[in-house]
């Protein structure tokens, strides 16, 4: 389908992902919106030999508000399965308190401060497609964890050339936000209304990455946008 004149339109997409140089396997990516509501799904299964070391899955959650030009975060939560027997082995959920308007993980005890620019890992390149497609800043960004929040200022390092599965050459934009402790890559392509094609986070202190790579075009479902 042709990709939409506007961001954050519904949409199903596959990537794979990658870390340490190996491919563990492929995580599907959703976005389901509702009125001015969005749900962002993604559902990570190793593959080949991962699939027998690793035996996990995972599933996020997010949940995000929509109204006009103005995208807000309001929760993420992470489920870890066992593939054999689909048993939950761990779970975190992250929330905005609507009434003290900050950040809690209950679980752990914690709370962070909100902002508008607040994402977690699962959305943060879907917040920076749309907030590109929007003209917004792109400098005051916070990156919520399940223990902390990480600021992120992108800035555009110029045009790539990204040799994928459904394209030999898809040209992209290349932005990084980058501190002493790690760095995130994400590249965007204009010509699919700057959906994400690859992201990078590398840790420099532990000197590990993770990065997913889409594996063919998103499939847009214009009918059902917010």
């Amino acid at each position: 389908m042709t990709a939409p004149t506007k961001a954050l339109t519904p949409f199903e997409a596959s990537f794979k992902v990658e870390a340490l140089g190996f491919t563990l396997g492929k995580a599907d990516h959703k976005l389901s919106c509702k009125n001015h509501h969005c749900e962002l799904t993604s559902h990570a299964t190793p593959t080949g030999l991962a699939r027998r070391l690793i035996g996990e899955e995972g599933r996020e959650r997010v949940q995000l508000e929509l109204k006009d030009d103005q995208l807000s975060w309001l929760a993420y939560e992470n489920k870890t399965l066992n593939i054999r027997n689909q048993e939950i082995t761990d779970q975190t959920l992250v929330r905005l308190n609507m009434e003290t308007q900050e950040i809690e993980n209950q679980e752990r005890n914690l709370t962070w401060p909100y902002t508008p620019t607040t994402f977690d890992p699962l959305s943060m390149a879907y917040a920076l497609q749309h907030r590109i497609q929007h003209n917004q800043p792109l400098d005051a960004m916070l990156l919520q964890e399940e223990r902390r929040q990480r600021p992120l200022a992108f800035e555009l390092r110029g045009n790539a050339a990204l040799r994928t599965p459904f394209q030999s050459q898809l040209t992209t934009q290349h932005y990084v936000a980058d501190s002493p402790e790690y760095m995130v890559s994400v590249w965007l392509a204009s010509e699919l209304n700057h959906f994400p094609v690859q992201v990078e986070i590398h840790d420099k202190k532990r000197r590990r990455s993770m990065r997913l790579s889409l594996l063919s075009r998103p499939n847009f479902d214009e009918e059902n946008r917010p």
